[in-house]
């Protein structure tokens, strides 16, 4: 337990001089290494692409460009929901790597806990301008 509050401390820390597109880019890596972690599990996935495009960022869905314009909308909400999802996706990938047994395909599922907690709301201005966003 000291151990996660020291990583969380740090995390908090290092990323407050964080901008919202590295925040982004984080996510995107914590993201891409539980699908790697996911994926590895051929007994699971005997076809690792075909389990990649099951998983992707939550980003996928909107223009980047559109989405770090409407997250500075209110970069203060905007960096505080981020850190929480980033701290949350690690929290995810920590929990994966003690926890998954490739010959166990329900192995993983106790892992979805960390997100029971939600991440502050973003605010209704930046909410509004993701709506535009949405890739078509």
């Amino acid at each position: 337990m000291k151990a996660l509050a020291r990583s969380l401390a740090l995390l908090s820390l290092l990323s407050a001089g964080c901008g919202v597109n590295s925040l982004l880019n984080k996510i995107d890596d914590e993201v891409a290494e539980a699908v790697d972690l996911a994926c590895s599990c051929s007994n699971v996935f005997p076809d690792k692409a075909m389990c990649e495009d099951m998983f992707g960022s939550p980003f996928d869905f909107f223009d980047r460009d559109c989405l770090e314009d409407a997250l500075a909308e209110n970069k203060s909400a905007s960096k505080e929901t981020l850190e929480c999802s980033l701290d949350q996706q690690k929290a995810y990938n920590k929990c994966l790597k003690g926890q998954l047994d490739c010959n166990d395909p329900n192995s993983f599922q106790g892992c979805e806990s960390v997100y029971e907690t939600p991440c502050p709301e973003l605010p209704a201005e930046v909410q509004t301008k993701l709506q535009t966003c949405v890739k078509q």
